[in-house]
């Protein structure tokens, strides 16, 4: 087994410095994650590709294919139980299901020209499906029904974060070509009202990947070519902070009100993260630590985190010395 070992100055149990010893505990080239969840160190689940979900019960060491109905590509998944969960994707695809994967229901919007780039929900009932295509969809009886709502951007919606029934951020990114070139801006969208109405509070020149809410409240928003914004004000307002890498931000997870991951890397250069020990004020690159990009970490507990990667798909585990 691949053993890849970096000294990080932390704070994490009244510790001050952590040898972080991550192992690849999987890798398979016929997989392709683009999400996971684990509900304890033991069992998880991972979209797969053709509509296949993949579980595990031995931390991610071996994983098992569960065939969810639909042979459509999936996108998005979260769940808001250890047995109620969605997952989204192609073709207006939304599946369900109540306990804990092992089988899913078909509650797929009637719409067959889009796709369901991502999804959230605020608890068993309410949630919000986004379309590549500058619409959202609502939810307040688990999927049974759903409204539409237009977003003032008509484009890929990359992800999105409800703090309750009402109150939201998303952010849509796009490509703009003029005289033959090309570059990308991603907005950064607000909603009061449960994502009916959508106001634009930031426009950057980057293509914005993840949300990431502080245990202080804190926003902070990852993107490509190191992006990295922050809002202390619920979304209203915006600055850049010094990331201290070049390569895209794919996901934020803090261990604790101090430490945090950042996922970064490129598809020819590897992959690392971003740390900070203060909260999210500061950060610094680790510097090369995988063979392929990282794009997800899941944070179980301080002392229980796993990261994926792409091309081929792993699982990397941290495990303390």
């Amino acid at each position: 087994m691949k053993k890849i070992i970096i000294l990080i100055i932390l704070v994490i149990a009244g510790m001050n410095t952590l040898q972080a010893e991550w192992n690849k505990i999987f890798t398979e080239r016929a997989y392709f994650s683009r999400d996971f969840i684990f509900f304890n160190e033991l069992e998880g689940l991972m979209i797969a590709p053709d509509g296949y979900m993949a579980e595990t019960t031995d931390g991610g060491k071996s994983w098992e294919y569960i065939y969810t109905g639909t042979k459509q590509e999936l996108w998005g998944m979260q769940f808001v139980s250890e047995t109620k969960g969605y997952v989204c994707g192609e073709y207006g695809t939304i599946m369900k299901t109540e306990d804990g994967g092992k089988t899913w229901q078909d509650i797929s919007l009637d719409i067959t020209k889009t796709y369901l780039s991502n999804l959230f929900f605020v608890d068993e009932n309410t949630g919000w499906v986004a379309t590549r295509h500058g619409h959202v969809f609502r939810t307040t009886d688990g999927g049974a029904n759903w409204e539409k709502f237009k977003l003032p951007v008509a484009d890929w919606v990359s992800t999105m974060h409800f703090f309750d029934a009402d109150n939201g951020i998303m952010t849509v990114g796009t490509f703009v070509y003029t005289d033959g070139k090309s570059w990308q801006i991603g907005y950064i969208m607000k909603t009061n009202d449960g994502g009916e109405t959508w106001e634009i509070m930031e426009t950057v020149n980057s293509y914005l990947q993840d949300i990431c809410v502080a245990p202080n409240g804190t926003i902070l928003i990852g993107g490509n070519w190191g992006t990295l914004l922050k809002s202390t004000d619920g979304g209203k307002s915006w600055i850049e902070l010094e990331s201290n890498t070049a390569f895209g931000i794919s996901d934020i997870e803090f261990v604790n009100d101090k430490v945090a991951y950042g996922a970064c890397g490129s598809r020819n250069d590897g992959g690392g993260f971003i740390v900070s020990i203060d909260g999210g004020e500061t950060w610094q690159d680790s510097g090369h630590l995988f063979d392929n990009r990282i794009d997800q970490i899941f944070i179980l507990d301080q002392e229980t985190i796993w990261a994926s990667g792409k091309n081929p798909c792993s699982i990397y585990k941290f495990e303390k010395d």
